[in-house]
């Protein structure tokens, strides 16, 4: 595998070009401020919508996700910005354009990005989900107002990404690099809809239990390694006991639920977040005053 790229000089902070389903926007300043390690890599085997990455100004990173296209949107914004603007500016946000753009596939590389990004802009309240056939399943629906491309924004994020080697597919690929000195963000997908009714039966075609059990093996060898590790995920009991207790600290974080498209069907859900023991969560608490983690006290289900 190449290695990152020596960095270039740090650019004004950046921040993600798409949202994402199960994005940790809302918690990317707390893990990064406790995973970040001038020493070493960071490694991020569900990227999402990168949210930690862009806030955690790593100096070289492994960045990948099971989403090829994903991929390739990041890839394409690193290496071939100009021409996605360019074509970005030649779209223009209508119904009929985008109903279009969903039902058609393209080859290009740039082409499939200038696509993803579309849809995610335009889409109904802005996410780009799609069903077990690949296929992009969300309808138009974008806020009046909305801007296809910040060619600014998206310069600042290419900056970025130049220290990144990224990486489609398994999430086992990338943990393979994970040493002593490097930090790893691990946020599998889940839902929190069923944390304490049928959890493993609504998660199953999210991301398996067989999955969940070989993500907290990895996680537990790269933690007695030395390895500063955060992982996320579903508030429920079977998901902590996968974690060794001497190894990882738990904590609950409580946050609105912002997916729903009616605002009164929001409301507020626990999720679970675990802190390898060589990050030193109640000094980096201190010194940060980052409120939001709760630790889980033995019995708390």
């Amino acid at each position: 595998m190449t290695k990152p790229s020596q960095p270039r000089n740090i650019p004004e902070h950046a921040a993600p070009f798409l949202k994402w389903a199960g994005g940790k926007r809302w918690l990317a300043n707390t893990v990064a401020q406790l995973l970040r390690n001038p020493g070493g890599n960071y490694i991020e085997p569900f990227l999402g919508g990168g949210a930690v990455f862009f806030e955690i100004e790593c100096q070289a990173a492994i960045l990948s996700d099971i989403n090829k296209e994903l991929i390739n949107a990041y890839r394409v914004v690193r290496d071939r910005t100009d021409e996605l603007v360019r074509l970005l500016c030649c779209l223009e946000i209508r119904k009929s354009l985008f109903n279009r753009i969903r039902r058609e596939g393209c080859v290009d590389p740039v082409a499939r990005a200038a696509r993803l990004l579309y849809l995610n802009r335009t889409a109904f309240n802005g996410l780009y989900r799609v069903n077990q056939r690949g296929e992009f399943n969300v309808p138009f629906g974008c806020k009046a107002g909305t801007r296809l491309v910040d060619r600014n924004a998206l310069v600042i994020c290419s900056e970025m990404l130049g220290r990144a080697v990224l990486m489609p597919g398994d999430f086992r690929n990338p943990l393979v690099f994970a040493g002593p000195n490097d930090s790893v963000f691990l946020d599998p997908p889940y839902t929190v809809k069923h944390n304490n009714n049928g959890f493993r039966q609504y998660n199953e075609t999210i991301f398996s239990w067989n999955d969940q059990i070989a993500l907290a093996k990895i996680a537990n060898r790269l933690a007695a390694l030395g390895t500063r590790v955060v992982v996320t995920n579903a508030f429920h009991h079977e998901v902590v006991a996968l974690y060794s207790k001497r190894l990882f600290q738990p904590y609950v974080v409580k946050r609105p639920t912002t997916i729903a498209a009616n605002r009164s069907a929001r409301g507020v859900c626990s999720e679970l977040v675990l802190l390898s023991d060589s990050i030193s969560a109640s000094e980096g608490l201190r010194r940060f005053d980052v409120p939001v983690l709760v630790p889980l006290r033995h019995g708390a289900f």
